[in-house]
């Protein structure tokens, strides 16, 4: 985006060397090798959905098929988990089987969004039935009982709280990126576009 936006071939050749480094680590089953953090680590969904959002934004961005064509490779079998299964979990090895028992509450808004860009997209209405079957599930799970303005609204990093990924955490990430796909979900406002000033706050719903 930076390359874009200041005119600096070097920056955006460099998004390109990376993004095509990790399709050189994509299997089969649309599964990335390498995509936690650390090594021998099964990968969460949390970075999956990095992996993800970050081919969908560069192959927007830059006209690169290959890489959106990628990320809809791995997005398939999360797809079908989720209309088959009702809910995704943490972790994921290469055969796309779940490897522990608690969700990703960060992962899901992830993978959320990406799903609700690929819609914009393609006009694939699985990718936007999916992703609100996901907001549906995390919305149900947002604090909205706390008196403490600190972590009203906040989302929790798992699902049960004491998961593998923040355990006993609010993590504001993870309410960045459910603030994120419920933007372009429920204003078709979204973070990685520009908006034109004279538009922005028309975009936004009015608080009640």
């Amino acid at each position: 985006m930076a390359g874009v936006e200041f005119d600096e071939p070097a920056w955006k050749g460099a998004a390109i060397h990376n993004c095509d480094w990790a399709l050189s680590q994509q299997r089969q089953s649309g599964w990335f090798a390498c995509n936690a953090f650390a090594d021998g680590e099964t990968p969460l969904l949390h970075t999956i959905g990095y992996v993800v959002e970050g081919l969908v934004g560069v192959g927007e961005l830059l006209g690169v098929e290959r890489y959106t064509r990628a990320a809809m490779s791995c997005l398939a079998p999360l797809v079908e988990l989720q209309q088959s299964r009702g809910k995704l979990f943490g972790r994921y090895d290469e055969n796309w089987r779940a490897t522990v028992s608690w969700r990703c509450l960060t992962g899901e808004a992830q993978i959320a969004l990406v799903l609700l860009r690929l819609a914009r997209v393609t006009g694939e209405k699985t990718y936007s039935e999916v992703a609100q079957s996901l907001l549906k599930r995390l919305a149900q799970l947002q604090d909205l009982s706390d008196r403490h303005p600190e972590s009203y609204g906040a989302i929790a990093g798992s699902q049960p709280l004491w998961g593998g990924y923040g355990p006993f955490n609010y993590l504001n990430w993870a309410a960045k990126f459910f603030m994120d796909a419920l933007l372009l979900h429920e204003s078709n406002v979204d973070v990685q576009r520009s908006l034109p000033a004279e538009h922005a706050s028309s975009a936004l719903p009015t608080a009640v």
